[in-house]
């Protein structure tokens, strides 16, 4: 034979060798006890699988001890439905040490991951003590989810682990359990092992009955999100400093957010939406907002009707707004009547394309809010000079900038107009109820500046 076909062919043979040995080691799947016990036969080359999922179809698994081959998990192990309650010896996965994504949910567990120091994403459910199976765990880079209803922890049994510069934490805790200390406890656990010069962010997904007491509010959080959450204290928000994204979807009634984020002035993102079975206060929630920088969201809201919370907030300004789908997006809010407000009229004129009002109540329409706009001052230097002092007020008012005479209509949270006249520097609002305002100042020519106060 040619010695240069000879060599083409041993090269040829190591592709498909090294083929097979890949697409064999891709995704594993392991039925029942025999499966596992079959598996050096099977699939005695992989060392590192891309995905491992074993499910207990036969509810006759007890031990792990032919998987010893395994070092590396390179996508998803997952060891969440092996729910037979005899003992499971895991120990035969001892020389495994990283796995990227590990969905872990095992029962009356013997022996631990003894190599295992590094995972990219870890979720827990069991109803024993996960974290005793980790204990040589260094190294957590971007995600932990933990049910509380589920998970036990304590302090004395968690890993000292660090986590990526990036890292989301996510507590849940099903619809109608009650409450424990034990919730509290293993919250607290988790949260000391945390280093919050890093980027964390909090998710709470679903919760009920939850207290944001439990997790110790850092002013280094960044990134808060809850969704289907119920009957929760989160009153705690009003302790964040520097949040910079906050994401509240399902709302499922009786949350309290107490005084909202009240130290907030300044947003990146803010997204609301599916909020179907009670109202939220926009203004109690976000009272003292002043600028959204890359993006909005309110959408399936089936309570809010007007959009006075954004009235003098500034609008996005990214340095690359087509990097963003859609800047600002007011939809599908089936009472929404009404969206004239400087927030939107700023966004349409520097973005018009890259914002989104539609499927809303009465007039709040993209065409409407345009002919609103063409109305309002968009004179930078009104806008800076007009200012409203002191705020919140108790009884009178004194506008600050204006130079003549100016039509004044003072409305409430709700929209209703509370009183009008003429005006050059102060106003009485002492007879008032308490509560968030907004006054409209009308030049001659027509052009309206927009500002809000809290009378007290």
């Amino acid at each position: 034979m040619n010695p240069n076909r000879y060599v083409f062919l041993l090269f040829l043979m190591g592709i498909l060798f090294s083929y097979n040995a890949y697409s064999q080691c891709g995704d594993i799947r392991l039925n029942n006890q025999q499966e596992i016990n079959d598996f050096i036969k099977n699939y005695g080359t992989c060392s590192e699988v891309d995905n491992l999922t074993i499910r207990d179809r036969d509810n006759d698994i007890v031990n792990f001890d032919s998987l010893y081959h395994i070092t590396r998990v390179n996508d998803h192990l997952d060891l969440r439905n092996i729910t037979n309650s005899k003992e499971k010896n895991i120990s035969g996965l001892k020389n495994l040490r990283y796995v990227n994504q590990l969905s872990y949910g095992l029962l009356n567990v013997r022996g631990f991951f003894s190599a295992l120091d590094t995972i990219d994403q870890l979720s827990l459910a069991s109803n024993e003590g996960s974290f005793a199976q980790f204990r040589h765990l260094k190294h957590i880079e971007r995600y932990l989810s933990i049910n509380l209803t589920t998970t036990t922890c304590s302090t004395e049994e968690m890993p000292s682990f660090t986590t990526g510069e990036d890292f989301d934490i996510t507590f849940s805790k099903l619809v109608g359990t009650s409450y424990s200390t034990a919730y509290r406890d293993c919250v607290a656990a988790v949260a000391s092992k945390f280093d919050f010069s890093k980027n964390i962010s909090l998710t709470l997904f679903p919760v009920d009955s939850f207290n944001l007491d439990w997790f110790p509010l850092p002013d280094e959080l960044r990134n808060l999100s809850f969704a289907y959450h119920q009957n929760s204290d989160l009153s705690s928000i009003s302790k964040i400093t520097a949040l910079k994204s906050l994401n509240i979807k399902n709302d499922l009634g009786g949350n309290n957010y107490g005084a909202g984020l009240s130290h907030i002035e300044e947003m990146d993102a803010i997204s609301l939406g599916n909020i179907n079975i009670e109202g939220i206060d926009y203004n109690a929630l976000l009272p003292n907002l002043k600028r959204v920088n890359y993006g909005f969201t309110l959408s399936w809201d089936n309570f809010v009707d007007n959009l006075d919370f954004l009235e003098g907030v500034k609008a996005p300004e990214p340095t690359d707004p087509k990097t963003w789908a859609y800047l600002v997006q007011i939809r599908d809010n089936p009472k929404l009547r009404n969206c004239n407000v400087s927030f939107l009229c700023e966004v349409l004129k520097k973005y018009p394309d890259e914002v989104v009002i539609s499927n809303n109540a009465g007039l709040c329409t993209k065409a409407e809010v345009l002919k609103y706009c063409a109305t309002v001052s968009t004179s930078d230097t009104d806008e800076k000079e007009i200012t409203l002092s002191p705020n919140p007020v108790m009884d009178y008012i004194r506008i600050k900038g204006m130079d003549k005479v100016m039509q004044y209509e003072i409305y409430n949270a709700c929209g209703i107009n509370m009183m009008s006249g003429m005006t050059d520097s102060d106003i009485q609002v002492d007879h008032l109820s308490d509560g968030m305002y907004f006054i409209q100042l009308r030049s001659e020519s027509g052009a309206i500046i927009s500002r809000k106060f809290v009378k007290m």
